[in-house]
């Protein structure tokens, strides 16, 4: 069976705003990516501190437990703010990958000229998962700062209080 003539295929549609789309999500990721690897030294850099600052200090134990509250509190927010945002920057890599599958299928269909149901359903798709790339990327930014701001607080407070 053939095609109809005036119908194209949607894999063969050059759609050229499609590259900018493409070049624009990848400098988000390209961004979150570098929010996961910022989070995730922070995990190990408590750890290599922990180990390599606190236990040399004539082999005394490391100050998380009750003599050390503020440092123990402060150092267990941090390794949680740096794990969430971890978490929420992979979300948004995720995200942002999925809502360019939706982006492009709706611009194919476009293309053609479909105005099903499918090409707003897309749409409606793409919009969604928009909303939660972006909040996913905002939170993942704001938790980094934060398990930033409380490990450097933490290792103050344990070095001038340890």
């Amino acid at each position: 069976m053939s095609q109809t003539p005036n119908k194209k295929d949607p894999g063969e549609v050059e759609v050229p705003a499609f590259k900018h789309d493409l070049d624009l999500s990848d400098r988000y990721q390209n961004f979150s990516g570098e929010i996961l690897r910022l989070s995730i030294l922070g995990v190990g850099g408590i750890g290599f501190l922990l180990v390599n600052v606190f236990l040399t200090k004539g082999q005394q134990r490391v100050p998380l437990s009750r003599d050390e509250p503020v440092f123990s509190w402060l150092a267990a927010a941090s390794l949680f703010c740096l794990g969430v945002s971890a978490a929420a920057s992979l979300a948004h890599r995720y995200f942002a990958t999925d809502c360019l599958s939706y982006h492009l299928s709706a611009m194919r269909k476009k293309a053609v000229g479909d105005t099903s149901e499918e090409v707003r359903t897309a749409i409606d798709g793409r919009n969604r998962i928009f909303g939660l790339s972006k909040w996913s990327l905002i939170s993942a930014s704001i938790f980094l700062a934060t398990g930033t701001i409380l490990l450097a607080l933490a290792f103050v407070f344990g070095f001038l209080f340890g």
